[in-house]
């Protein structure tokens, strides 16, 4: 189990921006398994997002449950990974934006 949550981080970390949720979910399909497994944990990450938003107005451990939920909904949906990997780009793009503002204050 160890070895498999290590290999699935070793994913995340390693791919590169924008590639990075399409490759962990790619990984999910070198791996055998059956629908039904697959909508459990479609539905068990729908319910953590909802706990997470929940827990939102609590600091920090809202977004970590968010997080792991996107994390778990994009292993199983390609359409998931997609708009992560989107999201990803465009963080990345409005933390460089807002440190030039930041550098010429």
């Amino acid at each position: 189990m160890f070895e498999s949550t290590q290999r699935q981080w070793q994913t995340l970390r390693s791919s590169p921006p924008g590639e990075r949720f399409r490759c962990y979910h790619e990984q999910r399909l070198s791996g055998r398994s059956g629908t039904l497994r697959r909508w459990l944990m479609l539905t068990a990450g729908l319910i953590l997002a909802v706990i997470g938003l929940i827990m939102l107005p609590a600091p920090g451990p809202g977004m970590l449950v968010l997080l792991v939920a996107a994390c778990v909904m994009a292993r199983e949906s390609r359409s998931v990974a997609d708009a992560l990997d989107r999201a990803e780009l465009a963080g990345r793009r409005l933390w460089k934006r807002l440190q030039r503002t930041g550098d010429s204050v």
